[in-house]
């Protein structure tokens, strides 16, 4: 049975549900070599195995995952010998595919997903597979669970982009933030001024910063502050300390001391008599790192 699925702007999907099955592997199965004429999409429901795709990439797939074999490209896969995988298949037909099987979430370059609600997935596997028969009511409540399993692997992916999508734009916030106390940190700032710079309310760049590195922006704002003093001093230990203090947006000498102390662990004149001085920007490189990848760091 052929299923024509409307996309919108006049074009359609074609689907028909080919064949299925149920295969539980032993361990001293051989590895399958395959380039199928059509979509195969398998569910891995016990053990774990191995899938070659794209030449010389490979992944383990476990309990959970859904592997999909584009038609005409090749794939191996097989088996793990100690735990050897129980998984459900489908042989998918139509036209239009590889666009609706991208909206679930599978491409050429990494053709498998992990599913988190994969219990009722089994289940629907096992409905569309308890649906044995030739009559034409078989065949429709088959292709009907075919596609609630489709349906269920698009809502995931959406809502996985939707999640990607919101840390990308904390990660955006957090780095105009940072920049701005970069930038301006030998001025007189508050939480105020780097929320609007970054442009968000006081209470949410408060929890972002709370969020991605565990200090308050007041806390981060004075470490930064510290760290800068530490650099001046490791250059130009002949600096007196209230024209450090100055330059790094201290005009209360007393309070710069007493932030330098418990950040440092010495005072401003013992920390100019160590001889070699670690580098003060390390712990916001760590924190960085945490945040973003390392070719992404090179604005700090």
């Amino acid at each position: 049975m052929e299923i024509k699925v409307a996309k919108g702007e006049g074009k359609e999907v074609k689907l028909r549900l080919a064949s299925y099955g149920h295969e539980s592997c032993s361990s001293d199965k051989k590895c399958v070599n395959k380039r199928p004429p059509r979509f195969i999409m398998h569910f891995v429901i016990y053990g774990k195995g191995v899938l070659r795709y794209a030449r010389e990439k490979e992944c383990e797939l476990s309990k959970g995952d859904v592997f999909l074999l584009y038609a005409d490209e090749l794939y191996s896969y097989e088996p793990d010998r100690k735990d050897p995988w129980t998984y459900a298949w489908v042989t998918i037909d139509g036209e239009e595919l590889e666009e609706l099987f991208s909206q679930c979430g599978f491409t050429k370059e990494k053709p498998y997903l992990r599913m988190n609600d994969f219990s009722s997935v089994v289940s629907d596997i096992k409905k569309l597979t308890d649906a044995y028969g030739a009559d034409v009511g078989y065949d429709f409540e088959r292709t009907a669970y075919l596609l609630l399993i489709i349906s269920k692997m698009i809502q995931q992916n959406r809502k996985n982009k939707n999640i990607e999508e919101l840390k990308l734009e904390k990660r955006r916030s957090f780095r105009l933030a940072v920049s701005y106390i970069r930038d301006n940190y030998m001025l007189d700032l508050d939480v105020y001024n780097i929320a609007s710079a970054a442009f968000l309310s006081e209470s949410y760049l408060k929890h972002l910063f709370k969020e991605m590195t565990g200090m308050s922006v007041t806390e981060f704002l004075n470490r930064y502050r510290i760290s800068k003093a530490c650099g001046i001093f490791n250059r130009a230990a002949d600096m007196s300390d209230i024209q450090v203090a100055k330059e790094v947006g201290y005009d209360n000498y007393t309070y710069f001391v007493r932030l330098f102390t418990k950040y440092c662990a010495v005072s401003p004149r013992e920390y100019k008599k160590l001889e070699k001085q670690t580098d003060p920007f390390a712990w916001i490189r760590d924190i960085m790192l945490m945040v973003f990848d390392e070719e992404e760091i090179d604005w700090l």
